[in-house]
């Protein structure tokens, strides 16, 4: 087939796209639908005039409209995109002291803050929407307006209802998959409600990418997101997937790390515990960003427990603690002896650290192609042990010893909750 027999086909396509979407309204709105499709199209043809003329003539013939009044409804809802006029501002006009207004996410910075996008991404069935329905009530209750895009039926949510009676509110605006709705009157109704909180659950549904692999398609959808965002200065979460077939944190085109401000992934735990998600940061334009957090769900919801390396050596040292006999073993010989799913082996070394340095564990050094090997401490009784920093009380009961940090389970210093290291980190955000 040549040119001209492909984009005779393209257009034959596209207006039975668009015929069949405007079809969808009632009849007294078909009309205003069918010229705001056009003009989603237009726009994704923004470089091709051939196309656009082609597009326009063949729906003003098929409405029995003069060309020139369809064009000019067309131009009518082209014209706030295409007359805009850009605007340079002064290094020395923009606020250098204001602060990113962060929206905590289960009580912590870094995730969700006004004028930025956050793409979550996750599994199917993972817990996105869940975590995302937690923290909406902690919004809730601050008095945050939230507008929330969701596929999810509505009888999803009324059992969401019934189970947190916070979320009835008049603040939390829903609105339902249809796909006879155009992306971009999604956006123009988020925009006419002005909330605090955008939720795009999931972007799929909602954007129109029809090849989200494609660049060109991936930023032309994310574009007026993007401009809602910041235009409005709402806080922005787009639920999207993670792909099947690679160990990649997002599903489609690397135009999505492009276009968002912070990339989480929300992902189950090693060990496999159902009650347990780690939220990392793949991606942040922020300091504030935490790399790692450990989430659990309680029977009032999700809650951060720590830094997920720190709880998850702290965790695998109390179950060495169990495996350690008087006599020598490798650190390899201990890591093979704990059951399926195996932590890290770092972390199992890590964790053979954090016992020795709390006197629960005695380490005969290695050298050369000889491994470390690993005891038993020889004291079984509460007593005052030397211990970096300060003395710390060493308990028989095989409690781990107070004094570590939150962040990385080395020694903390006196009075804090970190090790000298992150101290210095924390003060310096």
């Amino acid at each position: 087939m040549n040119h001209n027999g492909l984009l005779t086909a393209h257009i034959r396509r596209t207006v039975d796209r668009i015929l069949e979407d405007a079809g969808r309204y009632p009849e007294d709105e078909r009309l205003s639908a069918l010229v705001a499709r056009l003009a989603d199209e237009l726009r994704q043809h923004n470089g091709d005039t051939l196309t656009r003329e082609i597009l326009v003539e063949t729906l003003s013939r098929h409405l029995h409209l003069h060309p020139l009044r369809f064009r000019q409804m067309v131009s009518d809802i082209l014209r706030p995109a295409t007359e805009a006029k850009p605007v340079l501002v002064s290094a020395t006009e923009l606020d250098a002291d204001a602060p990113t207004e962060w929206l905590p996410l289960l009580g912590m910075d870094g995730y969700v803050a006004r004028g930025l996008i956050t793409l979550l991404c996750a599994a199917p069935k993972t817990g996105k929407s869940t975590l995302m329905v937690y923290s909406a009530v902690e919004w809730l209750r601050t008095g945050l307006r939230i507008c929330w895009l969701s596929e999810e039926p509505r009888e999803l949510w009324n059992r969401r209802f019934d189970m947190l009676p916070l979320l009835r509110s008049e603040r939390l605006l829903i609105g339902f998959s249809n796909k006879s709705v155009a992306p971009s009157a999604w956006w123009r109704e988020a925009e006419n409600q002005h909330p605090d909180i955008l939720i795009v659950d999931t972007l799929r549904a909602f954007a129109g990418l029809e090849d989200e692999n494609d660049a060109a398609t991936v930023h032309h959808a994310l574009q007026p997101i993007l401009e809602l965002t910041r235009r409005i200065e709402c806080a922005t979460i787009l639920a999207h997937h993670t792909r099947k077939d690679a160990d990649a944190v997002y599903s489609g085109s690397h135009a999505f790390a492009a276009d968002v401000d912070i990339i989480l992934a929300l992902t189950e735990t090693a060990d496999g515990n159902p009650k347990r998600r780690e939220l990392r940061n793949a991606g942040s334009r922020f300091d504030e960003t935490p790399d790692a957090v450990l989430l659990e769900l309680t029977a009032d919801g999700y809650r951060a427990i720590g830094d997920a390396t720190a709880v998850s050596v702290r965790e695998t040292a109390e179950r060495l603690a169990e495996l350690l006999t008087p006599e020598p073993q490798t650190t390899r010989e201990l890591w093979e002896m704990l059951p399926e799913p195996r932590p890290h082996y770092e972390t199992v070394r890590r964790a053979l650290h954090l016992l020795a340095d709390s006197g629960r564990a005695r380490r005969i050094a290695g050298s050369g192609r000889t491994p470390d090997r690993w005891t038993r401490a020889e004291f079984c009784s509460t007593t005052d042990t030397p211990y970096s920093g300060g003395t710390k009380q060493a308990s028989a009961s095989g409690d781990l010893w107070f004094g570590l940090c939150i962040r990385c389970g080395r020694d903390a210093v006196d009075g804090s909750d970190y090790c000298a290291t992150c101290l210095r980190e924390v003060n310096r955000v």
